[in-house]
């Protein structure tokens, strides 16, 4: 994927982008951060263009190859919950695409697409550029954007980006096992799960989260695809999950067996939330997930590198062999105990910790 640390902003109209009537844009949730001036808001854009795949060979041969690689039975395959998880995956993705947004007024370019369609850059804008003027205050706000088409083409892809306050909040969590139900330890109930039956949430996470959600913004940060992201957004918003930025994972069908379809996470979570820190250095964070992967490990590695910034450390406790005192003990050596709490019920948390307890 390419990364523009700096883009071209033009103030005529004449410049739209390279889509055509029958691709369609699909624009992720992000993040914005201030330099460290004051001035400048970093802005990051991520997307994807491609062409639905609507009773074509090639979307039969790729549904075929899906329902083989996951040992689907036919009735599962002909469900209409598997085809709506499977549309994102049998798509005819678009590289080479030049994509141009209108954010505050202004026309910026907000990527090229690769080959797997998606295309990314993080957007250098003053802060006087933004209508109204949107300075570091003490809250977070939330901007749309829209995709500039040719003439003619009155479709509308609209995109979302939270510009973070730099001393503010956020809940960073997992989605499999914390926000609604996978069963990640078990191949065939997580494939069901994921493709078969319709999302269930986690008891009692919605009703924590949204008393959560006056004091915090969420950031949702998994190791499944992209293509899993319209249903899973969906689903948290039906359910009345925090709206909140998405970070998921590349995969494309070409390079790797869609047996290897769920990586594991840990390095994954690393490096979006490593970033994360990275840029919003005086932000506290709150990380949440759950014990039925390498969650433990990953935030108790991320909170010794940055002891200042991990705020506080929820694990869900999913039961079985994994979850034990042994275990938990290790993946948080050298963190305070006053740091992370086992979550046995989410009626536990009423409220996150005060943002200046680690201060």
């Amino acid at each position: 994927m390419r990364t523009v640390l700096t883009l071209l902003c033009l103030a005529g109209a004449g410049t739209h982008s390279d889509v055509k009537s029958d691709e369609t844009v699909v624009f992720f949730p992000t993040i914005g951060w201030l330099d460290e001036s004051g001035g400048t808001w970093h802005v990051r854009v991520h997307g994807w263009v491609f062409e639905p795949e609507v009773d074509s060979i090639r979307r039969a041969v790729l549904l075929r190859v899906l329902v083989e690689s996951l040992d689907l039975d036919e009735d599962s395959a002909r469900a209409e919950v598997f085809r709506e998880r499977a549309r994102d995956f049998l798509v005819d993705n678009e590289g080479g695409k030049s994509l141009f947004i209108r954010l505050g007024g202004r026309v910026y370019l907000a990527g090229v697409s690769a080959k797997d369609g998606h295309f990314a850059a993080t957007l250098r804008i003053p802060v006087r550029h933004l209508t109204p003027p949107q300075t570091a205050g003490d809250r977070d706000r939330w901007l749309t954007y829209s995709a500039v088409l040719p003439a003619g083409d009155s479709r509308r892809f609209e995109g979302r980006v939270c510009l973070l306050a730099p001393a503010g909040l956020s809940v960073i969590t997992d989605v499999d096992d914390t926000v609604k139900v996978t069963n990640v330890g078990d191949r065939r109930e997580l494939l069901a799960n994921t493709f078969v039956r319709p999302f269930r949430p986690v008891e009692g996470m919605r009703e924590m989260f949204g008393r959560w959600s006056g004091q915090a913004t969420f950031h949702y940060v998994s190791a499944s695809p992209w293509q899993l992201y319209r249903s899973l957004s969906d689903f948290a918003e039906a359910q009345g999950f925090p709206p909140g930025t998405w970070h998921l994972r590349p995969f494309r069908a070409k390079d790797r067996s869609f047996r290897n379809l769920f990586a594991d996470p840990f390095e994954h979570k690393l490096e979006v939330i490593g970033a994360m820190l990275r840029q919003l250095p005086r932000r506290r964070f709150i990380l949440i997930g759950d014990s039925g992967e390498k969650d433990p490990e990953a935030y108790g590695e991320l909170a010794r590198r940055h002891p200042r910034q991990i705020h506080q450390i929820v694990i869900r406790d999913v039961g079985g062999p994994a979850s034990n005192a042994e275990r938990f003990r290790a993946a948080f050596a050298d963190v305070p105990a006053d740091r992370w709490h086992i979550l046995k019920r989410p009626a536990e948390l009423d409220s996150p910790p005060a943002a200046g307890l680690y201060r």
